[in-house]
């Protein structure tokens, strides 16, 4: 964005990033509490909102795939679907937890190559 003089209303409030001792802070932290971003002004903002709307929303429609006949293709009744997407969800919650504390204990590409062996 450009370093444009943006006027603040009375609505906004300015959000300050809360500060950390150096001994928790890593340098991605550190890196990007430097960092200054100014509001989108309307004509980013509408940009901004087309590209989600584009890439982002039908990735997010995947979730009703009911709709695109996996139910008749699966031969599930609803309840049988309910419970697929519910184990699903479950399973991911579960895993999501160990990786993300893995990559922030260990080398981000040794861990990734692990996981893409393993997998």
């Amino acid at each position: 964005m450009s370093s444009k003089v943006v006027q603040q209303t009375s609505t906004e409030v300015p959000v300050e990033a809360p500060k950390l001792p150096d001994r928790l802070a890593d340098e991605s932290y550190k890196l990007f509490s430097q960092v200054k971003v100014e509001p989108p002004t309307v004509e980013e903002a509408e940009r901004i909102r087309k590209k989600n709307i584009r890439w982002i929303l039908p990735f997010l429609c995947l979730g009703s795939s009911s709709i695109l006949g996996l139910l008749q293709d699966g031969h599930l009744n609803s309840n049988e679907y309910n419970w697929l997407s519910s184990i699903f969800y479950l399973g991911y919650l579960l895993a999501e937890w160990p990786q993300n504390w893995a990559l922030q204990r260990f080398p981000v590409a040794k861990w990734l190559a692990g996981n893409l062996i393993v997998w």
